[in-house]
């Protein structure tokens, strides 16, 4: 992640239900190394969307045991429902590698990103209410991939 790239991703206003992932302006958790955010990038050299591995992918209400990865990803405003979720979050899921089961939380509203992580092979584990905002959300989970012989 570069302080470029953060600044356009903290900008990004998507509008509708998905406001709630709109960013601050604030570069600082992008550019924090601790939170392992990534660039996604377009064939120009541009983010067309990011991840993140770790404490910043959680939401305030989940259970967070240490037995998984926790990715955070998302696409850029202007790409969302072009049928490129899959290509980002299987770029994302690739990077932090196959080694560890992952773990993603998404807004249950989110019907769209939910079924791209169950066709990714994720099983809904549990679902929470955020005490801060209220709203609800599902966790998912990937087991570790089996080594390729």
């Amino acid at each position: 992640m570069t302080e470029e790239r953060a600044r356009a991703i903290a900008s990004w206003r998507y509008g509708g239900d998905l406001s709630m992932y709109d960013g601050d302006d604030d570069t600082s958790a992008l550019l924090d190394a601790a939170n392992g955010y990534h660039a996604l990038l377009d064939d120009k050299g541009e983010p067309a969307g990011f991840c993140c591995f770790g404490p910043d992918a959680r939401v305030p209400g989940g259970d967070y045991p240490d037995d998984a990865l926790d990715v955070g990803l998302g696409l850029r405003p202007d790409l969302v429902g072009h049928g490129l979720g899959r290509q980002a979050a299987s770029a994302a899921f690739d990077l932090a590698g196959g080694s560890t089961p992952l773990r993603v939380t998404v807004a249950k509203f989110n019907c769209r990103a939910i079924r791209l992580c169950e066709g990714l092979g994720f099983e809904r584990t549990s679902s929470f209410t955020d005490p801060r905002s209220g709203r609800r959300f599902i966790q998912l989970r990937r087991p570790p991939r089996a080594d390729p012989e």
